[in-house]
């Protein structure tokens, strides 16, 4: 007993470790204790018309980009039954609240952190599902990851590190940013595609810390670190205007 007692302590001192457990129960507990619902109509009709269910196929859904109705219509067709559209949202959703537990847990304090947002979005994101919604949270959980992990990139390479040391629980290494970069890259094209206006919006107030600290850079004249936020940053959103630009091409 002390033995798997030592293994569980040790599992839950690992961020990962911590991350996954906690997004397991706070799963666990939205989709089977509650009762799962569709907060509005809109959800529900959506997933229908990609299922076919109104006599054909049709990926042209409003708001929601064609590319993803497409992958929703292409994995219908291998693994029939199983309602994708809603599916790949609570993917979606895990991963987001996993990859945010695990940037919190590597923080003094931040488990209790991602434990009291975990318990505050549950509800929201799991029982009570709405496209809308979830774009938004998976963007601000995204961008907001994403733009540390790229502060600790900079620093690492041009010095000032030891500073973002002192706050940390455990260290990041420099591969684990790096993975972490593109987990947020990939939820953030996801919450563009389901819903293009909500994560605009939701992506402005995401993006205030990461516009602070480039004011900052651009007042000290430090062209370099300017350039390489930049560098980090331009890709992505280069591939969401391509994907933007692509949805509206299916509709001309």
């Amino acid at each position: 007993m002390k033995k798997y007692r030592q293994a569980l302590e040790k599992l839950f001192e690992n961020p990962l470790g911590f991350a996954l457990i906690s997004n397991i129960l706070t799963a666990v507990t939205g989709l089977l204790i509650f009762r799962p619902f569709f907060e509005e109509a809109d959800d529900l009709g959506m997933a229908l018309i990609v299922e076919g269910a109104y006599g054909c196929n049709d990926y042209h859904i409003i708001y929601v980009n064609t590319i993803l109705c497409r992958l929703e219509e292409f994995l219908q067709v291998f693994i029939s039954g199983v309602r994708w559209h809603t599916v790949l949202q609570y993917i979606f959703v895990f991963i987001a609240l996993t990859v945010l537990s695990y940037y919190l847990a590597h923080y003094k304090r931040g488990r209790f952190a991602a434990v009291v947002i975990e318990l505050a979005c549950f509800y929201e994101v799991y029982t009570s599902l709405q496209y809308s919604k979830n774009s938004a949270f998976i963007s601000v959980s995204a961008v907001v990851v994403m733009l540390d992990a790229i502060r600790r990139e900079i620093l690492r390479k041009n010095g000032g590190y030891d500073a973002v040391k002192n706050l940390l629980r455990c260290d990041f290494t420099a591969k684990q940013d790096r993975i972490v970069m593109i987990v947020c890259y990939a939820l953030i094209l996801y919450a563009m595609m389901l819903r293009e206006s909500l994560f605009e919006m939701a992506v402005i107030y995401a993006l205030l810390p990461g516009g602070i600290t480039a004011i900052n850079l651009a007042r000290k004249s430090d062209a370099k670190i300017f350039v390489k936020y930049a560098v980090y940053i331009l890709p992505v959103f280069a591939v969401m205007f391509i994907l933007g630009r692509v949805n509206s091409l299916t509709y001309d």
